[in-house]
């Protein structure tokens, strides 16, 4: 578990002061003096990964970087289409690797003692290797202490971003067939779902996020019946769709079961039943194979994904958005999960251009989602009815009444308001 978990003190390149040797070659910061600073690497969608050359390239110039005295560097490679173990042999410790090439993954280690900065690494392992997504676990080595230390839960949502959630308590911790899942308890934040080192979602905001989700499009059009959700196995997204009565038929369609059975769980208070609800029909499969290929048609397709990492990726593909398409009704509605823009932009530009290959009108809507640093949340919105965006207040207002449901952040105001883009969300539409 401890490589899903980061148990660490800020040090190194978090750290105000620069690091400095002391006698014994350990590393003094900030008045702490410890063996050295630990970092575990891993680097997902990477390249260069099957050949000696690139790593070892790779490696002797992280060391340089780092200011580290290189001593020797032992390269294995597996064969024609493996990957490479090894390590650079440092004066200062070492640098070790492990790829996978056939996954695009990578596992490296770095530890520096003395007045090296091991985070003159980093960059020069996203050069060699364009990762899509890395994550960085920083530790301090050797530092005695009488008191355990806190465990953090560590997540990028940019190389060179990191939040971390304290640890309360681990519920479940599991590799799935298509995940590293965990589920913890934070003191403020309540019961947290975390996929493959990004949060999804926890008790403490989750109802931002899903009442945004779905109610805006539900009560744009009027007139949903059908609704199909893609992904959003905590059940959040399905909760709020099956609370309009209106709705007679809710399809959840997502990879990965064992993310709803533990869901069903650990989370109840975020899915609240809503799995066994008569009207609700849980399907596990590939959502991009599903809408190309379902009969069923839809009013509303909500689309509750992870990043556009793993199995998340192909949900923001242009052959996704035109399965969708097709398996809405005439005027029905789309919207998706789309991120931060101030720190995934690229997931605005591109999602904006592939939709608008398919709808009539495309925009996006915010909200604030305190789990979801970097600012507000991006949802995309996508509909051949033009209208649907510009309902007046008066009518979402008489649909919410009708609809008789409480909401903690959704209202007929907010509603409207959230179609209002800054300038830097509207230049990144182009």
């Amino acid at each position: 578990m401890s490589d899903a978990v980061s148990a660490v003190q800020t040090a190194g390149m978090c750290a105000p002061e620069k690091a400095r040797a002391t006698s014994n070659y350990f590393t003094f910061v900030d008045g702490v003096e410890f063996a050295g600073t630990h970092l575990l690497i891993d680097l997902w969608g990477a390249t260069n990964l099957g050949e000696i050359d690139p790593i070892e390239a790779a490696l002797r110039e992280a060391t340089a970087t780092c200011g580290a005295s290189l001593l020797d560097i032992h390269l294995h490679h597996f064969g024609e289409g493996a990957g490479v173990t090894g390590v650079a042999i440092i004066a200062e410790s070492h640098i070790s690797i492990h790829t996978w090439p056939e996954r695009n993954y990578a596992a490296i280690d770095v530890f520096m003692c003395a007045d090296c900065d091991p985070a003159g690494a980093v960059p020069v392992l996203k050069a060699a290797f364009q990762p899509a997504r890395v994550r960085v676990t920083e530790e301090r080595r050797g530092i005695e202490t009488s008191a355990p230390e806190p465990r953090w839960y560590e997540e990028t949502l940019d190389p060179d971003l990191r939040q971390r959630l304290r640890i309360s308590k681990v519920l479940h911790y599991e590799k799935t067939a298509h995940h590293d899942l965990m589920v913890f308890e934070n003191p403020s934040l309540g019961r947290v779902l975390a996929l493959d080192g990004a949060i999804q979602t926890t008790e403490g905001d989750e109802y931002v996020y899903h009442e945004m989700l779905v109610h805006t499009p539900i009560l744009a059009h009027g007139r949903a019946r059908r609704v199909l959700i893609v992904g959003g196995g905590d059940g959040g997204a399905l909760r709020e769709t099956l609370r309009h009565d209106s709705v007679e038929h809710a399809v959840l369609v997502d990879i990965d079961e064992t993310v709803i059975a533990l869901s069903r769980k650990y989370l109840p208070k975020i899915n609240a039943g809503a799995f066994d609800d008569a009207r609700a029909e849980i399907v596990i499969a590939d959502g991009s194979s599903f809408v190309r290929r379902t009969e069923n048609r839809f009013d509303v397709v909500i689309v509750d994904s992870t990043d556009p990492i793993g199995p998340g990726e192909a949900l923001f593909s242009e052959a996704f958005y035109a399965g969708c398409k097709r398996c809405l009704t005439p005027g029905g509605i789309l919207v998706t999960q789309n991120g931060v823009p101030a720190v995934q932009g690229n997931e605005v530009t591109q999602s904006y251009q592939r939709l608008r290959a398919h709808f009539a009108d495309v925009t996006f809507y915010l909200a604030p989602v305190p789990t979801y640093h970097g600012g507000f949340m991006a949802f995309g919105w996508a509909s051949d009815d033009v209208s649907l965006r510009a309902t007046p207040l008066e009518k979402i207002e008489a649909r919410y009444r009708a609809a008789e449901i409480t909401t903690r952040y959704y209202n007929p105001e907010i509603h409207l308001a959230a179609f209002a883009l800054p300038n830097d969300i509207r230049a990144l539409m182009g």
